[in-house]
């Protein structure tokens, strides 16, 4: 391997000190004072390089004759630790062998589709690491969430593994390291942000055994401040616009003929944009099954009503109103309450069901009819022998119930008062004890004698009866209402129900209990210990070049002719790692090669031709003995002026790839130092010196 071997590192780059961190602090070192290089490049499949693509570029620097060796050449004087690779072809032919001497270890994974060879790749020094799991995600499952799941087969893959380092190795933790390349093209928004969305998952789900340092690069194939590098970099989803809110009451209406009802409405809040004007959908009939159709549109945005024309006579209607922005259509108001256009006794309807319903009923005939139901279900319930039940919750009611807004008894499962489904109300247990109390009494023989009076003056089994019968009566109303007041006073003690204990520890929107909390992870919460609603991931992830340009990501990592842009990134977890160092990159105006096409040497521009000069060979002149005019020679033909001859300075391309770099990205790498704290794992190598690698801490040496 010593003819890959170079002086320096590729392309004169170098490693650059990052001062701060963002919250402008040195970042915390690890006690051992050990460093991580990780190092993310997309090597530009072979199968990928063509002139047509690339016709700025000399046909011999895109041969894989070539380019294999300028490609390893450039890896091996980075000097990484782990190497993230993406389109990787040639992997068993190429690579692997020449890693493999270099004293590298790999893990590959192909693309999924026929016609694309290459794919990811993971390398890692075996005298550092060991690998001790790998996961595969292949997005081409995603395939089913869309309608032309075609479309979504575009064969891009992901690679995470887990390294554990050695036991000689000064290095604090183990790391969760992934490598993936997502789809690029404006066509494939949609199937480009699915893809991220299950990168994000699968790796949180691949960590969550270990709570490793995270480690996340590729081409990500969004530009800085895209939703998707915002997703990655907060956790949280970006905040659309909002359309106009729906408004507080709903709709009325006004005067009405036998075509014609007038609507009027109040202006809803107009949200992120202006009103533009609403929409007004109608319903026939009050007919549920086909719900709100006939939708008109009203251009003015200072509209408060509408009189809507063109309606069969002696039919009635609903209508509902939504407001209209440049953000889009708004949530529509409740419908109006259901009014007649006037009747064509002429030429009624045809449709009986569009005829004006019946009056409605007034709030004493609602109230009359739910008090007869309420009557009619407790005597049924008498007849069987059930016990009462104090409190009828009505249909109406239990479609706006959610159970989750009372307090639950017992800690982590049990159930709540008046969650249907799940156990005894409250009020049904209160019943069944009372109702166990009185059949003890019916059942007591001695029960009529005690109410004559006879067992107060016997004194003796009577009232001894008595007393028991009074203990089994009260005892469990006793229990009931220590219970409540227990509960109402937020007590720690058991009642009726078991323990009131109230489980305070932090847990996501699935249940998991979430116990590590960091200063760092404090802006990922949500203050309340669970998972936010828009929350995307908590790993924390930031990007190693977030502020290598002035504050900000670099200006591109693929150059081609056509766009320069930033896709290219190494996200890395802020809880556990802090980014001491980041490879340069070198300015647009250093990549300078032949364009092929573009001539050595052209014409000086300030090489003119002197006044004067007659560069005619040939001359018309009138022939008076015919009267026409024809051609002579010039006798003072001079020749043709030719301007002297100067190198073409616009012969020189400077896009990727080039006779230096082989690839069309830059290869980005990061040197990375463990936080104190909140790592997973670190008694397994914390005694150990290892010479040049960093010491332990005297603390350790004096045990």
């Amino acid at each position: 391997m010593e003819e890959f071997r170079t002086d320096g590192m590729w392309g004169w780059r170098s490693m650059k000190t990052v001062g701060s961190t963002k919250g402008g602090s040195a970042p915390p070192r690890h006690e051992g004072g050990s460093r991580l290089r990780i190092m993310s490049f997309n090597v530009l499949a072979q199968s990928l390089t063509s002139t047509t693509r690339f016709p700025y570029c000399n046909r011999q620097v895109l041969k894989w004759r070539h380019r294999r060796v300028s490609l390893i050449k450039e890896v091996l004087s980075l000097n990484a630790d782990v190497l993230c690779l993406q389109e990787v072809d040639n992997y068993h032919e190429w690579w692997l062998e020449k890693m493999s001497l270099a004293g590298y270890d790999g893990v590959y994974l192909k693309k999924t589709t026929e016609t694309r060879r290459d794919g990811v790749a993971i390398f890692y020094k075996r005298d550092l690491f060991q690998l001790f799991q790998t996961k595969e995600v292949k997005f081409d499952d995603l395939s089913s969430e869309f309608e032309n799941p075609a479309r979504a087969l575009t064969g891009h893959v992901a690679l995470i593994i887990g390294l554990q380092p050695w036991e000689e190795s000064s290095h604090a933790s183990a790391i969760c390291v992934t490598s993936t390349q997502l789809i690029s093209g404006q066509g494939f928004a949609d199937i480009h942000w699915a893809q991220s969305r299950r990168l994000v998952k699968e790796v949180e789900r691949f960590n969550s055994d270990f709570q490793l340092p995270i480690v996340v690069c590729g081409s990500i194939n969004c530009t800085p401040g895209h939703e998707v590098y915002d997703m990655l970099t907060t956790g949280v989803l970006r905040e659309l616009p909002k359309p106009p809110l729906k408004m507080e009451d709903a709709p009325v209406t006004g005067t009405c003929s036998r075509s014609t009802i007038r609507i009027a409405w109040e202006v809803p809040h107009e949200g992120d944009a202006p009103i533009t004007g609403y929409k007004i959908r109608r319903r026939a009939g009050g007919n549920t099954a086909v719900g709100f159709k006939k939708e008109i549109d009203v251009p003015d945005s200072k509209a408060t009503g509408f009189t809507v024309c063109q309606l069969s006579s002696g039919t009635m209607y609903e209508f509902i109103v939504a407001g209209v922005s440049a953000v889009g259509v708004g949530a529509f108001s409740e419908p109006t309450y259901p009014v007649a256009t006037l009747t064509n006794f002429s030429n009624p309807p045809v449709n009986r069901s569009l005829l004006i319903a019946p009056p409605p009923r007034t709030t004493l005939q609602i109230q009359r009819m739910v008090q007869e139901k309420e009557a009619a279900l407790i005597k049924e319930r008498r007849a069987k022998g059930l016990s009462e039940i104090e409190t009828i919750v009505q249909a109406d009611d239990a479609d706006d119930y959610d159970s989750s807004d009372e307090e639950d008894y017992g800690c982590g499962y049990g159930y709540s008062d008046g969650a249907a489904g799940v156990g005894q109300t409250i009020q049904q247990e209160m019943a069944s004890l009372k109702l166990k109390s009185t059949k003890a009494l019916q059942n007591d023989p001695g029960n009529s004698k005690e109410e004559d009076g006879e067992g107060g003056s016997n004194g003796g089994e009577g009232g001894g009866k008595k007393n028991n019968a009074s203990d089994s009566y009260e005892q469990p109303t006793r229990q009931v209402q220590t219970y409540q007041r227990r509960n109402q006073n937020n007590g720690a003690t058991g009642g009726v129900l078991g323990s009131t204990f109230t489980n305070n520890t932090p847990r996501f929107e699935d249940g998991r209990a979430s116990f590590r909390q960091s200063p760092v992870r404090q802006p990922y919460a949500s203050g309340t210990g669970r998972r936010e609603t828009m929350r995307v991931h908590c790993m924390c992830l930031h990007s190693a070049y977030e502020t290598y340009n002035a504050g900000s990501e670099p200006r591109c990592t693929l150059v081609h002719d056509t766009h320069n842009e930033t896709v290219d990134y190494i996200f890395y977890n802020d809880e556990t790692l802090s980014v001491r160092k980041l490879l340069s990159i070198p300015n647009i105006d250093d990549l300078r090669d032949l364009d092929p096409r573009a001539p050595d040497q052209v014409p000086d521009p300030y090489d003119r031709k002197p006044e004067g000069w007659d560069d005619r060979p040939r001359l018309k002149r009138a022939n008076f003995d015919t009267g026409d005019m024809e051609e002579v020679d010039n006798p003072d033909y001079q020749g043709t002026w030719e301007p002297r001859m100067v190198s073409n300075m616009d012969k020189y391309h400077h896009f990727l790839p080039n006779s230096q770099f082989s690839s069309d990205h830059f290869a980005l790498m990061a040197e990375f130092g463990f936080r104190e704290g909140l790592l997973a794992a670190t008694a397994w190598n914390s005694d150990v010196f290892v010479a040049g690698r960093g010491e332990p801490s005297k603390s350790k040496q004096k045990k």
